[in-house]
């Protein structure tokens, strides 16, 4: 009597427990699955390609002109690219990605005057169209 007690005891756990075990164990893996998408989509975004400047056929502000570059120095040689993709997103009228070139080159480099300059041009600008 005592064994047929204990099998229908074990029973009614196995039907009780498996179905709230199941459901915890399927709330952690569906949990895990989300967390690694998540990071997986983080990872893709972070190490996409970054975006090119746009080729200028036709500037936007025509009365700026690029200033010249000091090309002998080498101290400007990582800026002059820089500045030069800066130069073009301000000439296709993306102020945002044009200002914010401009204060990474001069972040590397303060001295670099033809980016102090075009800044200043950039601030007159953007009040202006404000």
């Amino acid at each position: 009597m005592k064994r047929i007690a204990r099998l229908v005891i074990d029973e009614c756990r196995l039907n009780w427990q498996l179905p709230i075990d199941m459901a915890i164990v399927n709330r952690k893996l569906t949990m895990r699955v989300l967390t690694l998408s998540l990071l997986v989509a983080t990872f893709g975004v972070a190490c996409g390609r970054p975006v090119t400047p746009p080729v200028v056929t036709a500037p936007r502000f025509p009365d700026y002109l690029l200033p010249t570059l000091p090309e002998a120095d080498p101290r400007f040689a990582g800026a002059i690219k820089e500045h030069d993709d800066a130069w073009r997103w301000f000439q296709s009228g993306d102020l945002s990605r044009a200002e914010s070139g401009f204060q990474a080159v001069l972040k590397k480099s303060p001295q670099f005057y033809p980016s102090v300059r075009i800044q200043g041009k950039l601030i007159g600008v953007i009040r202006r169209l404000d």
